[in-house]
């Protein structure tokens, strides 16, 4: 498998990616200016002139029915895609000035089918983060809500969780994912519907994970959410119609 710096090396995409030469700095915010955005191929668009700012080191709630465009901004903002009409800016300047790398490296994404390793919870909190210390590791997991539930597995942070995490609850797996986002050093970390498939259990330990994050005013978190709970833990939030 190769890392971003590896793939950044093959010549076909050096050419054909935008890296951008600048680092952000965050000192603003993502904005919106008069974006307008429609898939290949297609007539309707899914934005038209659309404008908005979503605040650094806030969290930003983003809502709306099915079709609305929610998963569609997510994928402008990570740059997924990068063909529109209009701006979207950050520090100042369009995102595309911005080196792909160091962008993507800002970001993190919760989606709502986070990935677990065939190893332990060490490995998988850790994981891309070679110099992490074993106390960032553990302070990522309380923040995420999950230093309890590890630490009462049969070996604790050691613990080997079987292929895509066999041995966890779907609300446990989200919680581990959280932690390795947060163990990354992302500034910006995304969340797309966190608790759509858990129970009422599971669902308030995610909540409590956001609170926890949100008290820190160190990141900033952008959630797609139909949950009222979550919708309303936003200083700001997007309805998407």
């Amino acid at each position: 498998s190769l890392n971003s710096k590896d793939f950044l090396k093959i010549p076909f995409f050096t050419e054909r990616l935008d890296l951008g030469k600048k680092n952000m700095t965050f000192k603003d915010g993502i904005i919106f200016d008069n974006v307008s955005f429609k898939y290949p191929e297609t007539n309707n668009y899914i934005f038209k002139n659309f404008n908005e700012k979503i605040p650094f080191e806030k969290v930003t709630t983003i809502c709306g029915k099915s079709g609305a465009g929610k998963s569609t901004l997510l994928d402008l903002i990570t740059r997924i895609y990068d063909t529109y009409d209009g701006k979207i800016k950050v520090d100042g300047g369009s995102i595309k000035d911005i080196s792909l790398v160091n962008y993507r490296n800002s970001i993190s994404l919760l989606s709502q089918n986070p990935f677990i390793f065939d190893d332990s919870v060490l490995s998988n909190i850790s994981y891309g983060n070679t110099n992490i210390k074993h106390t960032d590791i553990i302070n990522a997991a309380k923040l995420a809500n999950a230093h309890d539930f590890i630490t009462q597995l049969s070996n604790g942070y050691d613990t080997i969780l079987g292929e895509r995490g066999g041995k966890l609850s779907g609300g446990q797996i989200q919680r581990i994912v959280l932690a390795r986002i947060l163990a990354s050093k992302a500034k910006i970390i995304i969340l797309d519907e966190p608790t759509s498939s858990l129970d009422k259990a599971a669902s308030e330990k995610i909540i409590n994970a956001l609170i926890n994050i949100k008290n820190t005013s160190k990141y900033t978190l952008i959630i797609v959410s139909h949950s009222k709970r979550i919708i309303e833990l936003g200083n700001k939030i997007i309805n998407l119609d």
